[in-house]
């Protein structure tokens, strides 16, 4: 059981992946988007490594990692 911080008013989850997808993308992108408007967290279960998602992350977008990587769950 994993136990997410209440102030989070959006937990967006996604199920155990080895690889990057598009799927991946996608939830940055919800995370980008939605982050202006409430606290959003972001919970990929076990597969890829937080290396694997920075390295994916920054191919794509301008933000800084770290802006993301404080709502990674």
């Amino acid at each position: 059981m994993i136990k997410v911080d209440p102030s989070y008013d959006v937990v967006m989850t996604y199920s155990p992946i080895i690889e990057i997808t598009g799927h991946i993308f996608e939830c940055f992108d919800y995370y980008l988007f939605l982050r202006d408007y409430c606290k959003v967290g972001i919970l990929f279960f076990c597969g890829l490594s937080k290396q694997q998602l920075k390295t994916a992350f920054e191919s794509k977008y301008k933000v800084p990692f770290s802006d993301v990587e404080k709502d990674l769950i």
